[in-house]
Parts: C-alpha cells; structure tokens; sequence
C-alpha cells in the first residue's frame, strides 16, 4: 500500500527554511557591521600639527666664581673659574706722529743776470717783481760780477696762493730804471708755498703708545695665567710705572716705551657661564610657557666686585631667548575626541596662543577625531 504525503506537509519545512536564510543574512549583516566598526576603530588616525606663539624672554642673574669649586651647573649660582693677580711689563719701539707744515709765502731760486759794464751788489731783501706785479724779495746779499750771473732765494711778499707762479722773468725796481732791462732775475722753475714734515712725539703720541702696551699686558696676562680658547675673562689693570726714551717734543724717527703693571684676573669657563645663564632663563619663565631656545650672542656678563684674598669674584648675566606657549600641558586628549576639524580649529584658536593649526586625518575617509586617545597625536611644530 502507497502513502501519499497531502500538500499540509510540505508548508512548515518551507517556512523553516525562509527564517534560516533570514537569520544567515542577518548574521552576515551583524558581522560586516563590526567588521566596518572595528576597521573604523583600529584604523582611523588623526595627527593635529600645532605651532604656538612665540614669546621672548630675558633673565638677569647674580653668580659668584670660586676657584677650585665643583658646581653641578643645574640650580646653583656658583660658577667655577680663575681669581688671581699678576706683576707684568711690557715695551715697544714707537713712532711719533708725523707733523706737516705748509709755508705760507711761496718760494723759490732765481738767477740774477748781470749784462751790465760793472759788478752790481744786491742786499737781502732787495725787490723782485714778476710780469704780473706781484713783489717778491731775496733772502741773501749777494755780489753780481759784470757780464756774469748769481743764483739767490727769494720768497713771496705777501702769503697768498697768487704769488705761486710758474718759470718767468723779474725786473729790480729799486735799480735806476736805464739799468733795469741789464740787470734783472730769471726763474727757471716754480715759484711755490712748499710742504715740510717732521715727527715729533707729541703728548698724544705717548698716551696711545701706553694704551698698545695695555693691550699687550692685557693678552699676556690671559696667555701666562689662563692660556685657555674655551675661558671669558675680564683683567682690571693698575700701571705701577712708565718710562719712555725720549721726551715730548723731540724730533725722533722713533723712541721706546716701557710700563710695569699690576693685572687682577678674574676668568671662567664660557660654556659653563652659558648653561648657568640658560637654567636661570629657564626658571623666571611664567607658566604655561616653555623654553624654545636662546641667543648666544645675547649673553653678556659684567664684573661687580671681586677680592683676591680670598679670591672671589660676582658677576652679573644677562641672556635672551624665546619661549612658547606650553600647551600639552593645558588640555586632554578627551576633550576633542569625535570633533571635526572645524571644531579642533575652534577649540584650540580660542583656548591657547597659537599661530597655525593643521588636522591630517586618516585614512580617507575618517572626517572627525576618533574615539579613541592613543589614535590621536600631537604635533608641536617649533
């Protein structure tokens, strides 16, 4: 006998099977969904570039320099270095100023021809006068033999640069005027003011020869008893004597100057005046601002008083430098996660000095800062 299965049967096997295919899809569904989150979450990156504003900064500080001291240069104002005294001398050969002196009435040689029948006498001072009326006189007697020729100085008359001339003739008013065109004087070369020089050693002369030898006792001093490239020192100098070999006022090509002097030094290391001056910027910061960097040309140091017995020195620094504002302390990562880059550019524009702010997401397609710290970085852009 054949069993025949009615219609019934067959419907609770098909409705079976329509809710495991939705239970496959939904479960396929659930799990791209937490496969998308889960990407999200690892993948998803955020780096935030923030470039603070820029302060400068200036700190003074008193420091004490003790010989054979030990400082750690961190905290402490003692700095390490050299205090002592020293007897120098030192000498040189010099050169006076060069002293030079326009005359002021030209001068001259000229020849007095004789073409007369008798020997002519011409005392000094006799008058000389050139085509263009200016007057000269001679300067020597002299004797012209007739038929013959003298040569004698004359110089100008009066002061004036019309009397400089060049080769020309004179005629000798004072003789009677029929001799006049016989006996007269002839220039063959210029007639001019001429310039003298001498050296003499003048008060002046003396008192920058004894500052070159300052000098010298001074780079003496620093290689004798610091002989350090690495050492800054400062030498206060007392002249105990001078001497020089010839007074002032002597025509000389040269003389000799030689000072004894008592140098005081006071001398340390210029690396370790740097980090000293650079803690000391560090500390007179605000808060909320951090050091950035500093100007070496900026340090300078000044002696206020030192002692040789003991040996002891204070000096005080100055430095410059440039801080910025110190924002990874300011803020949490918490405070911006899920923003967007317009709420990240509001936030820290309006919370904290800075110049320029810059978000990089990543990948693509990630719009807003993950939720998670560790995925999100900060960049100080200095």
């Amino acid at each position: 006998m054949v069993k025949i299965n009615s219609p019934k049967n067959k419907e609770p096997k098909a409705a079976i099977s329509k809710v495991n295919r939705q239970i496959t899809v939904g479960f396929v569904l659930t799990t791209i969904s937490l496969i998308v989150i889960i990407a999200y979450f690892s993948l998803s990156r955020a780096i935030i570039y923030i470039t603070p504003e820029k302060f400068s900064v200036e700190a003074s500080a008193e420091l004490q320099i003790l010989p054979e001291v030990t400082s750690t240069l961190t905290s402490s104002n003692i700095l390490p270095g050299i205090v002592t005294s020293t007897i120098l001398s030192a000498q040189n050969q010099f050169s006076p100023s060069e002293k030079t002196t326009i005359q002021e009435k030209a001068t001259g040689i000229v020849t007095i021809i004789n073409n007369y029948s008798r020997n002519q006498t011409l005392v000094a001072t006799t008058r000389l006068l050139s085509p263009k009326n200016m007057l000269y006189r001679t300067t020597e007697t002299v004797i012209v033999p007739a038929g013959g020729s003298v040569q004698v100085p004359i110089i100008a008359d009066g002061s004036g640069d019309e009397y400089e001339t060049e080769p020309t003739n004179f005629t000798i008013p004072g003789l009677w005027e029929g001799l006049q065109n016989k006996i007269y004087a002839v220039a063959d070369g210029k007639i001019t003011k001429k310039t003298t020089s001498m050296r003499i050693i003048t008060p002046q002369d003396l008192e920058n020869a004894k500052d070159e030898l300052l000098i010298t006792l001074d780079k003496k001093a620093k290689q004798e008893v610091i002989n350090r490239d690495d050492y800054l020192s400062i030498t206060n100098i007392t002249l105990i004597s001078t001497s020089t070999s010839n007074p002032v006022g002597a025509d000389v090509n040269s003389y000799e100057m030689k000072i004894t002097a008592k140098v005081d030094i006071v001398a340390f290391s210029k690396n370790d005046l740097e980090k000293l001056a650079v803690n000391n910027l560090k500390n007179s910061l605000p808060d909320k601002q951090t050091y950035l960097n500093h100007d070496p040309e900026s340090l300078t140091y000044d002696l206020l008083d030192y002692s040789l017995n003991p040996p002891s020195a204070n000096i005080k620094i100055n430095i410059k430098g440039t801080a910025i504002a110190d924002i990874l302390d300011q803020f949490s990562k918490k405070d911006i996660l899920g923003f967007s880059e317009q709420d990240v550019l509001e936030y820290f524009k309006n919370k904290f000095n800075i110049t320029n702010i810059q978000v990089h997401f990543s990948p693509s397609w990630v719009k807003s800062i993950p939720p998670l710290e560790d995925h999100v970085e900060i960049k100080i852009v200095k």
